[in-house]
Parts: structure tokens; sequence; C-alpha cells
């Protein structure tokens, strides 16, 4: 395996092996191709190419590691779950500062006033 004709010269999703003529059916293979784009002309940690894999080369390692599959399918389902709690956090952050912002400048708001469709509790601040 050379890698001249390799992706692993312009990276993991650089294209598909059967154009480059990259066999990737033994686990020896797979092994030596992974080690390339470790440690070839350009260097990638694991983590990277672990992030970057494409699913041409995802699936044979799959195939011949198949402890990997559950650890991969969770890191997924949490990075999911993270995005969607960032999406969360957004909207609730966006909602707190449009409240604050109507708290501040419009006087005696109470909080049905200041966060609609949010839970509603009067303000409880004591009068100047």
């Amino acid at each position: 395996m050379t890698t001249e004709n390799t992706p692993a010269s312009a990276g993991p999703h650089a294209t598909d092996p059967v154009r480059t003529g990259v066999d990737l059916s033994t686990e020896a293979a797979v092994r030596a191709f992974l080690d390339i784009c470790l440690h070839g002309r350009i260097k990638r940690t694991p983590a990277k190419l672990a992030s970057t894999m494409a699913h041409w080369l995802r699936d044979p390692l799959h195939e011949h590691a198949p402890h990997l599959v559950p650890l991969h399918e969770r890191a997924q389902r949490l990075r999911r779950e993270a995005e969607a709690a960032q999406r969360a956090h957004a909207a609730a952050q966006h909602a707190y500062t449009a409240a604050l912002t109507r708290w501040i400048t419009t006087p005696n708001t109470t909080t049905d006033e200041a966060e609609p469709g949010g839970p509603h509790r009067p303000d409880h601040r004591e009068p100047r």
C-alpha cells in the first residue's frame, strides 16, 4: 500500500477506497490504513481521526473491531444530546435575557409580564 494512491494522503474524507485501490477487507489492512492516517504525511491525533472518519472507513473498522460499535454509538448519541441541550440552553438564555430586559426597563413588572408563557410568580420586591 502506497500513500500516494490512498486517501490517507488527502485525509480520511478524501475519496472512496474503491477508486484508489485500498483494500480494507482484512483487520491487518484496516489497521495499516489507520496507522497511515495517524502517522502519514499528514499527522492526526486519534481524536481527530475518530471525529472525521468517513463511513467507508468506519464500516470495515467496525466489522473487524465490533467492540468499538457500542462505544461509537454511545458517543454519537451523547453528541446529539449535547447539541440538543446546547440549543435548549440558548433558547432558555434568550428567554431569560428578554425577560430581564423587560423587568429592568418596565417598573412594577411581574414575572407574568416579564416571562410570557413561563412559570408565573408575582414579583416580591419591596416597594421603593
